[in-house]
């Protein structure tokens, strides 16, 4: 829901380094991090998912002006596809918008999908 699947779009290699949670930089200064994201960016690393036959699905209001849809969950996709695993995107549609404060990243919709129950209930 909202995924944030590569880290150099959000939260960015600065953030990640220097945010508050402790232990997302795996140890590394911003300039070695920035060297080795693609071993630990979770984007670059979809390939033992796809060979499992694990599906995806990600969830996103179309407002999130939080986490890039087209940069993480559509580029996670396009990738996912082309490892031959199965990824769907739902874009909700003016999620947050209508909320005072809201980027679209949060709301009742991303809970009380349909396609969200579809997705567990298949298979």
């Amino acid at each position: 829901m909202c995924p944030a699947t590569d880290f150099r779009t959000y939260p960015t290699l600065p953030n990640v380094v220097l945010g508050p949670t402790k232990g997302l930089d795996y140890g590394l200064s911003l300039k070695e991090l920035d060297r080795r994201a693609g071993e630990f960016n979770p984007i670059d690393n979809l390939a033992p998912l796809a060979k499992a036959g694990t599906k995806i699905l990600h969830l996103h209001g179309d407002k999130d002006t939080l986490i890039p849809t087209s940069a993480n969950s559509t580029e996670l996709a396009r990738r996912y596809r082309e490892l031959g695993g199965a990824a769907e995107i739902v874009l909700l549609k003016d999620l947050g918008a209508e909320r005072a404060n809201s980027r679209g990243h949060d709301g009742s919709e991303l809970y009380e999908s349909a396609a969200l129950l579809k997705f567990l209930l298949a298979d």
